[in-house]
């Protein structure tokens, strides 16, 4: 079955994503899960405060 997410590179400073890593082991996700997560909960935190002004 084909995937239906799209791939992206993303060049990050060598510091930063080790602190992903590190993030991601420690919640049992892989990178990618934990990357997800995380802009997922800033996409929502930016969505409710521009609500919250309209």
């Amino acid at each position: 079955m084909a995937r239906i997410d799209e791939q992206t590179n993303v060049r990050l400073p060598a510091e930063l994503k080790e602190w992903l890593k590190a993030q991601a082991a420690a919640a049992r996700r892989s990178v990618t899960a934990e990357l997800i997560v995380r802009l997922e909960q800033s996409r929502t935190a930016q969505e409710a405060k521009h609500a919250a002004h309209a």
